[in-house]
């Protein structure tokens, strides 16, 4: 039996790939601050994505962009009387950057890695992450200790002092592992696009069970909601089986919230002060609180808490417009793509990231919404490695 051989790759697309895979391995590393911005490895990745993505800007993109900058622009101008101009300048340039990479990379073409280099990229980056994962589950059984969790907090984003900041709600002699991340929802989400990436070009079955592993040991109940219709949309081919899969998912997660809502932590939900309310149930309550008296959004940096949901961020900085905006997102993502199933699968990853924290206008999100464009919601234009 011939053992097999991974194949080579060219300079180009190494260099690209160890680019991508720096980028995932220090987003929440702080290689240095400038202008009050915490630089991170995702910085590096989109400093090349603007240089090639920013050359031959289809028109309709531009008229997309300007759009939205004059809405946002015409928000901040009603509410000058009130308005921090430096906090809107600083979440305008975010939002811009953000704006740029979602209608300018829904394509594989001005950065064409091979699919090998898809191979060496999803391997590498999930052995590193679950790797460290298991040591630091592993620590707190062998050892019953836990300081793998601070190896990296002197380059850390994370303002974690204690490890009893991600101790399990329903297990509390478990604290969730958060590998080189910041948090166990964070390192959840990249675990749960690793297996979704992986899934799609179909490089490594064995590897998403460890993947899936990886993503159950961190207990986050909204990845893990999100990991679960993940599995069921993924078997289904046509949008009958959509619909089924939707249905089971929501019959499922009905039946934990009532009979085991302690097992993914769903029941923290109403308790102030837990990681579920402060990322479900306050947005909902801040943005609501908000929208009785700016019902066109809030201008962008004018918050005056700090949100831990995206999607409720979203509501509160389009107001009554967020419908209009979320459907012309998603249509303009639904045109570029040749199937219904794969369109799904996106919006789950998307929808997973505006759960995991209130960061999706920052450089960090942006990146995720490169790397999401680029590898899930792109018509494939090349062979898969097998």
């Amino acid at each position: 039996m011939k053992t097999r051989v991974l194949p080579s790759i060219s300079p180009k697309a190494l260099m690209i790939t160890s680019v991508l895979l720096f980028s995932i391995l220090t987003l929440n590393i702080s290689l240095f601050n400038f202008a009050g911005f915490t630089v991170t490895g995702a910085v590096v990745s989109l400093f090349f994505i603007f240089l090639a993505y920013f050359k031959k800007i289809k028109i309709h993109r531009i008229q997309s962009l300007i759009f939205f900058i004059f809405f946002l622009i015409t928000n901040a101008i009603t509410q000058m009387g009130e308005l921090d101009a430096e906090e809107f300048l600083k979440s305008f340039l975010l939002t811009l950057c953000f704006l740029f990479v979602f209608f300018n990379t829904l394509s594989n073409e001005k950065i064409n890695l091979p699919s090998a280099s898809i191979h060496y990229l999803i391997l590498l980056s999930s052995l590193i992450i679950v790797g460290f994962e298991f040591i630091q589950i592993g620590e707190q059984f062998l050892l019953n200790s836990h300081k793998s969790w601070f190896y990296l907090a002197e380059f850390s984003t994370s303002t974690a002092e204690s490890v009893g900041r991600f101790q399990a709600a329903g297990f509390l002699s478990y604290m969730r592992p958060i590998s080189i991340y910041y948090e166990p929802s964070f390192l959840g989400f990249v675990l749960l696009l690793l297996y979704s990436i992986n899934g799609e070009y179909g490089q490594l079955p064995k590897l998403q069970k460890l993947l899936g592993l990886g993503i159950f040991s961190t207990l986050s109940s909204t990845i893990i909601f999100f990991f679960i219709l993940y599995l069921v949309m993924e078997r289904s081919k046509r949008l009958t089986g959509v619909i089924i899969a939707g249905g089971i998912c929501l019959a499922f997660v009905l039946s934990i919230i009532l009979f085991f809502p302690e097992i993914f932590r769903l029941n923290e939900m109403f308790a102030p002060g837990t990681s579920g309310h402060e990322r479900l149930v306050r947005p909902f309550e801040l943005t609501f609180s908000y929208l009785q008296t700016l019902p066109f959004g809030l201008a962008l940096g004018q918050s005056s808490v700090l949100f831990n949901n995206s999607l409720f961020l979203l509501v509160l900085y389009m107001g009554v417009l967020f419908p209009l905006f979320i459907g012309f997102m998603l249509l303009f993502v639904y045109k570029n793509l040749n199937d219904i199933v794969t369109f799904y699968k996106g919006i789950i990853i998307f929808s997973a990231l505006l759960f995991l924290n209130g960061a999706i206008f920052t450089l960090e999100g942006t990146f995720f919404i490169f790397i999401i464009n680029y590898f899930l919601t792109v018509k494939r234009k090349y062979e898969i490695y097998n």
